[in-house]
Parts: C-alpha cells; sequence; structure tokens
C-alpha cells in the first residue's frame, strides 16, 4: 500500500475527487491488519486461538495496494489529455521522497528503540539499516519495510520511462511484463537460481505495478465510459459497501485458489481482481447527498490514514495482545480480533493526524512543493 505503497500516494485534493480509490487503500490496509492480528492470535506464544483460514489470505491487501499505487501515480503524473508528464523526474522524486521517506525513517527508528526496550536485547543493526535505505536485498526490519522497497522501484522505472522521453514507455512494459520472462526462463534450465537482486527486479509484483498504470492510462481517456455507466449505482454508502464487498471477495478468492504470496499465479488472479475493484472505485462519485455522513467519512479517514496503519498496526497489535493475555487469557478469537484490529486502526489513524499529516505538511514546506 504507496500504497503504497503502500497508501502513501494521494493528497487531500485527490481523496476529495477519488474518494472510491480512498475507500479501497482503507480496504487494503483492513485486509492486511486483519491478516497479521489473526495469525498473532493464533500463535501459541501469544494467545493460541486459531480463527478461520480465509483470513490467512488478507495479505492480498498488499497486491490491491500495488495496484492502486499503479493507477494513483500514473493519474497524478501524466496530463489526461495528452498523456505527457506534468513534472519532471527531478520533482516527481522530490514529491515521493518527502511523502514517504520521512515518516518510514520515524517508523523504523520506533521500531527499534521498540524492540530495544522490549527485549533487551542487540537489535540487527544491518536489517534495520537496509531497511532505512530501502536496500533491494537482504534482510529488512521491520518485514513491512518490504513493500516499498518496490514501490521505490516502481518509481524508479516509472520516472525514467514515463516522465523523460515518450519512446521509453516500452521500457516500463517490458520490467512489468519480466516476471513472465523470467518465469520462462528457468525450466529451461539457463537460470537454476536466480540472484537476489534479480529476483528483486523482475518481481511477479511487477504486474500489478503494470495493471495499474494501465487503469490509470485508460482512465485518462474521454472513451472510460464505465465511470459514467457505474457511477449511478456506486453513490454514497452503496459504493462503498459495494467496495467492501469485493475486498472481501478477494480475500475469498484467495482462499478458494489457494493463492500463495509472491507468485506469478498470484500477481496475475490478484492483480486481474484488484484492477477490476479499482475500475469500479474510480467510478465513486465525489459528490453525493450523504457524502459528508459518519459511514463515509469514516471510509474516507482510514483511506487517508492507510499508510500510518500499515506501518504501525504489527507492534500495536502486538501490544494489545499482550495487554489482553493478561487481563482476559480466556478471550475468544473473535473478541480478541475485533479489539486488536479496532485499536489498530485507531492508533493508525491518530498517529497520520498527529504525526504523519504535520510531518508531511512540514516536509513540503521545506520543500517547497504544494503537493506531495
Amino acid at each position: 500500500m504507496d500504497t503504497g505503497s503502500l497508501g502513501s500516494t494521494v493528497n487531500a485534493a485527490e481523496s476529495a475527487t477519488l474518494p472510491g480509490v480512498q475507500y479501497l487503500r482503507g480496504f487494503a490496509a483492513l485486509l492486511v491488519v486483519a491478516f497479521h492480528a489473526s495469525a498473532n492470535i493464533a500463535d501459541p506464544a501469544i494467545l493460541g486461538r486459531p480463527g478461520p483460514a480465509l483470513f490467512d489470505y488478507g495479505y492480498l491487501g498488499v497486491d490491491l495496494f500495488f495496484v492502486i499505487s499503479g493507477f494513483i501515480i500514473t493519474y497524478t503524473t501524466l496530463d489526461p489529455s495528452t498523456g505527457r508528464a506534468v513534472m519532471t523526474v527531478r520533482d516527481f522524486a522530490a514529491r515521493r521522497f518527502m511523502r514517504i521517506v520521512p515518516f518510514m525513517w520515524l517508523c523504523i527508528v520506533a521500531y527499534a528503540l521498540l524492540r530495544l526496550a522490549g527485549r533487551g536485547t542487540d537489535i540487527p543493526t544491518m536489517s534495520y539499516l537496509r531497511a532505512m535505505l530501502l536496500w533491494p536485498v537482504g534482510e529488512l526490519k521491520p518485514d513491512v519495510i518490504w513493500t516499498l522497497r518496490h514501490e521505490a522501484l516502481f518509481y524508479a522505472v516509472f520516472a525514467l520511462t514515463f516522465l523523460t522521453r515518450p519512446g521509453l514507455r516500452f521500457v516500463f512494459a517490458l520490467w512489468a511484463l519480466s516476471p513472465l520472462l523470467l518465469n520462462a526462463i528457468r525450466p529451461i534450465g539457463t537460470l537454476e537460481k536466480a540472484h537476489d537482486l534479480l529476483e528483486f527486479i523482475a518481481n511477479p509484483v511487477n504486474l500489478q505495478f503494470g495493471f495499474g498504470v494501465a487503469i490509470g492510462l485508460l482512465a485518462a481517456r474521454p472513451a472510460a465510459s464505465w465511470s459514467r455507466a457505474a457511477a449511478p449505482f456506486l453513490s454514497g454508502v452503496r459504493g462503498l459497501a459495494v467496495l467492501a464487498a469485493l475486498s472481501l471477495g478477494l480475500i475469498a478468492t484467495g482462499y478458494a485458489l489457494d493463492l500463495h504470496i509472491m507468485t506469478i499465479r498470484t500477481a496475475l488472479i490478484a492483480g486481474i481482481l484488484a484492477s477490476i475493484m479499482l475500475a469500479l472505485g474510480i467510478a465513486v462519485p465525489s459528490r453525493h447527498p450523504d457524502g459528508r455522513g459518519a459511514v463515509i467519512s469514516a471510509g474516507r479517514l482510514v483511506g487517508d490514514a492507510s499508510y500510518a496503519i500499515y506501518l504501525t498496526h504489527i507492534p500495536v497489535m502486538l501490544v494489545l495482545l499482550s495487554l489482553l493475555r493478561r487481563i482476559a487469557p480466556q478471550a475468544s478469537w473473535s473478541v480478541a480480533m475485533v479489539g486488536v484490529i479496532l485499536g489498530a486502526l485507531a492508533i493508525g489513524v491518530a498517529v497520520h493526524l498527529l504525526v504523519e499529516g504535520p510531518l508531511v505538511r512540514r516536509m513540503k514546506r521545506i520543500g517547497g512543493l504544494r503537493h506531495a
């Protein structure tokens, strides 16, 4: 999620014009939180309460984040009428850095301090340093940073191919399709075991960024009639409800097909489903009589806070589960699940409002950027 990811690519103005995309960012974050919550609740060392296997596929929220990220970057950097870049590579890089990296650094330092305080042992310095640098290979701490290094690679490839010379855009297509090529080479025996760096560059998630970029290019065209046709059926709470049902359908599909993380099959199936969800999300109208209702406002707020929720939810849920184990050790899976998810969302939203938002605004003032 800049989702990305993860969930960090939409500013306030875009939130107002693309409410459906914001809802999807919120649901993507919720799926990831549910995935980690269910796994930790089932851990015998934490609570030992296994739940429905459906939630084992909540990680597909990350696939949704990647598709959304590809769309948003295209939507915000290319002129809809000409398809030409509206900013330089330098401006693009500055905006992405200011929007994502300072808050990420703050979270990484917080993770390291919490680990040191909780365990009283040395921390894996190199793993945290690699995370700070978004190093392409090697273990990262905290683990959730793995998605952001793929985001960083996507930004770099997109900037060098879409924001420079139009003739280079085919290179982006080659990069997006590279995991298919790598997968085709392996059976021949030419590449028995790909190097970690090659696995990173030609990762299956490239396909999902590619899906998002394709939707961004199509959505900018006047012929994108699906948005106008679907809008009347997706206004207000109905749009939020439809996208919520599709989000559950995404993990239900993962369960039914037993999709595994970071495979070509998962990237294609989840990427196509996420693309359909995104196409419907784009169609959600920005204005509606009940557009200021509590449910609608909450949906947008969770979407706005999805980046903070993603980066903070694991330590929050571990603290909450530790407290629950002491206060109510016999609590059921459902009670623990609801409490942990609501707590992670609440803390994530608070961090967004009190820390992430002010930090991003300050960085924009320092950089002299109006929107980042």
